[in-house]
């Protein structure tokens, strides 16, 4: 995965997370840079490989170490992500829509590389 910006958004129930991405993908995000991630689905790019993985994936997509522990506690409590990767523009966007969600907490990520 090369380095890029990203934006998170933690659902506590799968079908919201779903419906986020639905709209944010009608709203015009390419469904190639969204991510859904729990503790048994991973679609999309980010750990599409599985768990393992998702540590280095995201710190490729500029969140911090520090972050990636919450994150992963938040999926193996049976919470799911919506990661958007890409430029600035694309995660902006993004963040715009997801924060519509009064059921999710979003945050943005962007990569100085």
């Amino acid at each position: 995965m090369k380095k890029e910006s990203s934006c998170v958004a933690v659902f506590s129930e799968m079908a919201e997370a779903n419906n986020a991405i639905q709209h944010i993908i009608t709203m015009g995000i390419d469904k190639n840079h969204v991510s859904l991630i729990g503790e048994t689905v991973q679609q999309g790019k980010v750990a599409a490989d599985g768990l393992e993985y998702f540590d280095s994936d995201l710190l490729q997509l500029g969140i911090h170490k520090a972050n990636l522990y919450c994150y992963k506690a938040l999926i193996y409590s049976g919470s799911y992500l919506v990661v958007v990767n890409g430029s600035h523009t694309v995660v902006e966007q993004a963040y715009k829509h997801l924060e519509q969600y009064t059921g999710a907490d979003v945050a943005i990520h962007f990569n100085s590389a």
